[in-house]
């Protein structure tokens, strides 16, 4: 696995550092046209207002090059996936997996506050709460009718899908991850 620009899902040339976004420090880009290019769709969620999205993003950014996430994550994959790809086989098909993140409370009493009905919302709203970030959900929304994905994305599975043919994994599915937060798509993983 390797990182990918955020735009046109190019591998970064052989000694070269990508640049990345000024303001979030999170999306990376092959050239400036690439990330002038990405603009109109990044700036919805890009900023440093929001202290939770920029742990997720910096966590994100971990995701990346962390061995053993990406192993599980390609095991719950399968899983997920086992089904489909064992009875109608077919690695030329753009694979699309919501994984849904969140943070959670660290401390169960925290949690099971939050979960009762019992518990008044206010007082936790004030409370400082540490916490980490979990996976809650992981899904199949290959269906691009029903869940479409911007041209860019597109390409960053179609640029993973050639490299895995040039590799002699022709045979292989390929899964582009959405990593949800929230209500949006802040980061995208071929695996």
């Amino acid at each position: 696995m390797s990182t990918v620009c955020s735009h046109c899902g190019k591998f970064p040339e052989l000694n070269k550092r990508m640049s990345k976004c000024a303001r979030c420090k999170f999306q990376l880009y092959c050239s400036r046209q690439c990330q002038k290019d990405d603009w109109p769709d990044h700036k919805q969620w890009c900023g440093d207002e929001e202290k939770q999205l920029s742990f997720i993003l910096k966590y994100a950014m971990r995701m990346n090059n962390d061995d053993d996430f990406l192993q599980s994550l390609g095991l719950a994959l399968a899983e997920e996936f086992y089904k489909t790809f064992t009875t109608t086989p077919n690695p030329k098909r753009m694979w699309v997996a919501h994984l849904q993140l969140c943070l959670v409370p660290y401390n169960p009493e925290d949690m099971d506050a939050l979960n009762s009905l019992d518990v008044p919302l206010e007082p936790l709203l004030e409370k400082h709460i540490d916490g980490m970030l979990a996976i809650c959900d992981l899904g199949d929304c290959s269906n691009l009718d029903k869940f479409p994905l911007e041209q860019c994305r597109h390409r960053l599975w179609q640029t993973y899908r050639d490299k895995m043919n040039r590799t002699g994994f022709k045979d292989d599915h390929v899964v582009l991850v959405r990593f949800g937060y929230r209500d949006m798509d802040f980061y995208f993983l071929p695996i």
